[in-house]
């Protein structure tokens, strides 16, 4: 086997490189292979509560939906539609709302908190789901400047 090795090199190359492509690609549609049904919803860790538990986050109205989210009625300018989650509050659900735009896309996250936060935090008086004075901070996905149009 080695004689044959040693007598001809381009064929083992090829033959190497054709083993390791084989393997590559296995192994590549094995990690997909999670991510291929999830179009609609995204894993995300949740280390807030110090725990390594998973919270699904829906990336349509639809997905929402069906994780017992609500979309609020008004849309905010330059911010777009604020969303609550319509199932007992606990640390982890009430501590962010999604945001979508109004083509049901989910844009951002705002996440609060009634414990005063350090900056880029801002103190805010009443916000979308939220009527009582707190902390908030807007992460957005996208441009929220077109969300209510």
């Amino acid at each position: 086997m080695f004689e044959i090795i040693k007598q001809k090199p381009i064929i083992t190359v090829i033959c190497v490189t054709l083993i390791g492509a084989a393997i590559g690609i296995g192994l590549s549609f094995t990690i997909l292979a999670e991510y291929v049904g999830a179009s609609d919803v995204n894993k995300v860790e949740n280390y807030l509560m110090g725990e390594n538990a998973e919270e699904i986050l829906p990336l349509t109205l639809n997905g929402a939906r069906n994780l017992r989210w609500k979309r609020e009625v008004s849309c905010v300018p330059g911010v777009g539609y604020y969303s609550r989650k319509n199932a007992p509050q606990s640390a982890a659900t009430a501590a962010y709302s999604l945001i979508f735009d109004n083509q049901d896309q989910t844009i951002g996250i705002y996440l609060f908190s009634e414990t005063q936060q350090q900056s880029p935090w801002e103190q805010m008086e009443a916000t979308g789901p939220f009527a009582y004075p707190h902390w908030g901070l807007h992460v957005f996905f996208k441009n929220p400047s077109t969300a209510c149009q």
